[in-house]
């Protein structure tokens, strides 16, 4: 009957209207324009709101020109299944500062290629944000 449909589709509507209101915002992710020294270790900071939940951050470091990420840590451990071959090994973050809002990446035996345009994409519990970092090498 009509009634049925109406019923059907004004639940329909409160569904949408409900996960619209649920929708993450967005959270302040702040990135340190950096510079690394060849052979070096180099540090790429990365800063973003705190949140206790530990398993529900997911950090991502990405770069301009690279088909697979630069680095992946979520739920406290590093997931680097889709990390590019030119980072195998060189990689890391400080998973015991993550909690207080630290993101930064450490790059082992920086390569002049390793300069560019880096993302730091965080998701946490509270919403996800983004910066872009430029990395220099020399």
């Amino acid at each position: 009957s009509m009634t049925t449909v109406i019923i059907i589709l004004a639940a329909v509507i409160a569904l949408i209207i409900g996960f619209g209101v649920s929708e993450k915002r967005s959270i302040s992710v702040t990135a340190l324009t950096s510079s690394g020294n060849i052979g070096q270790r180099g540090i790429l900071g990365c800063t973003f709101e705190p949140d206790i939940q530990m398993g529900s951050i997911v950090i991502r470091w990405a770069k301009t020109g690279v088909a697979g990420l630069v680095h992946e840590f979520k739920g406290g451990k590093d997931h680097l299944q889709e990390q590019d071959a030119s980072f195998q090994g060189r990689t890391a973050v400080f998973a015991d500062q993550v909690i207080g809002g630290n993101a930064s990446l450490e790059l082992r035996d920086v390569q002049l290629s390793d300069a560019g345009t880096y993302w730091c994409s965080v998701t946490t519990a509270r919403g996800s944000g983004a910066a872009v970092l430029q990395y220099r090498t020399g």
